[in-house]
């Protein structure tokens, strides 16, 4: 299964740390935030990797190469402007199979995760789904919520006001697709929640 690491954000919230560095590159712990990213994909069994690059993602591919060296093969797309997540994925359409991971490359997720929800994915019988990861969340107006039936998402509700949150689930940014997810980005607006709004109308 192929493996989209969104890197192309610009870090507006993390400035001047981001000024000519892709917020992906700051360093935690003497590496860049995306090398744990591509390691934990690694360690879970996911080795082929598109990165979605923005500005300066050059520095990300000098960084991090073909692959080889992180025991990966990474091939790369880039998005003009950073309109929204959905965009970004769409960058790396043409080079998707059927289902593919999609994970945020400024969020550290432990293989334990990843493979979970591979097994997840092995459990459903159905060429139609979406796999989100979610946690508890205190703050919920800061998140995209769910609202659940059984395990099952039925509604996603962008940073609900206080007190109108279907649930305290937030979408954490580790999701499983199928490619049916590009149908639905194009038959909604393009802005910032244009992902959420494509999942709505996916379920």
């Amino acid at each position: 299964m192929k493996t989209v690491i969104l890197a192309a954000g610009a870090g507006n919230r993390v400035k001047p740390l981001s000024i000519n560095k892709p917020k992906v590159m700051l360093k935690l712990m003497g590496k860049p935030l995306l090398q744990y990213v591509v390691e934990n994909a690694a360690a879970a069994g996911l080795k082929d990797i598109i990165i979605v690059t923005g500005e300066n993602g050059e520095q990300i591919r000098s960084y991090f190469g073909d692959g080889s060296r992180f025991d990966v093969r990474i091939q790369y797309t880039y998005q003009e402007k950073p309109v929204s997540t959905a965009n970004a994925i769409e960058t790396a359409e043409h080079l998707l199979d059927d289902s593919f991971f999609v994970l945020n490359g400024d969020d550290i997720f432990e293989p334990e995760l990843l493979k979970a929800m591979m097994d997840k994915f092995q459990e459903y019988n159905t060429d139609e789904y979406i796999l989100l990861s979610c946690k508890p969340v205190r703050e919920t107006w800061k998140f995209g919520i769910v609202a659940l039936g059984g395990e099952k998402v039925t509604k996603i509700v962008e940073k609900p006001k206080p007190g109108e949150e279907p649930s305290n689930l937030a979408i954490i940014g580790a999701y499983i697709m199928t490619k049916d997810i590009f149908d639905y980005i194009r038959k909604v607006p393009v802005r910032n929640q244009q992902l959420e709004d494509a999942m709505q109308a996916f379920i």
